[in-house]
């Protein structure tokens, strides 16, 4: 009989975790308990593992999904049985189609060729489509995610793009940050401080309209 693999909650305030890298590919035989994904919060990064012995039939998601807690992502049993009804809403046989090479970059750098940045996508009405992750987190370190490209799913803007946004902002002392932030100067491309980091005497005038 097939039994699914459902994403875990991790605490009351994650609604979601991202699919970092798979451990197993559709068809490999898998033993109960063996490592079958890693997964990324916020804080954390966990293990999925089986929760049966036998085959991998699908995967519904792909690395680095943002997938919702208690979302089916992938089902093990005995090949041939029918798996239709584990499907969740939202994945489709594009998304069920993990690719078979196994990912050689750090877990926090995964970018497989179905993961490669989009423009980000727009929903009805023109919303833009990011996750709620990663919605915060730009809004904590203040990164503008209007055409930020996204790694997810059909472009969606996930966490670890706002991350990478945020790697390549320039670093300020505490002094320039506060000068900065009263919008009468902008930043340049590097600093003449450690390692870069933009100073108070780095900073350029605004430019007057």
């Amino acid at each position: 009989m097939a039994t699914v693999v459902v994403m875990p909650i991790q605490g009351q305030t994650v609604e979601s975790c991202v699919i970092a890298a798979w451990k197993k590919q559709k068809g490999d035989p898998v033993a109960e308990g063996e490592v079958l994904c890693e997964v990324e919060t916020d804080k954390a990064l966990f293990e999925i593992t089986s929760p049966a012995a036998g085959t991998l039939l699908d995967l519904f998601f792909e690395a680095g999904a943002d997938v919702p807690v208690m979302t089916n992502i992938a089902v093990v049993g005995e090949p041939g049985e029918d798996i239709s009804g584990f499907r969740p809403d939202g994945a489709g046989a594009e998304e069920a189609s993990v690719p078979a090479a196994k990912p050689e970059s750090p877990v926090f750098e995964l970018v497989s060729p179905a993961q490669t940045p989009v423009p980000a996508a727009t929903l009805s009405g023109g919303q833009m489509a990011i996750s709620p992750r990663a919605r915060n987190l730009a809004a904590q370190k203040n990164i503008d995610v209007a055409g930020l490209p996204g790694t997810g799913p059909g472009g969606r803007i996930i966490e670890r793009d706002v991350r990478a946004a945020l790697a390549q902002k320039p670093k300020l002392t505490p002094l320039a940050r506060a000068m900065a932030a009263t919008g009468d100067f902008g930043l340049p491309p590097a600093g003449s401080g450690v390692s870069g980091r933009v100073t108070s005497k780095d900073l350029l005038p605004a430019a007057t309209p």
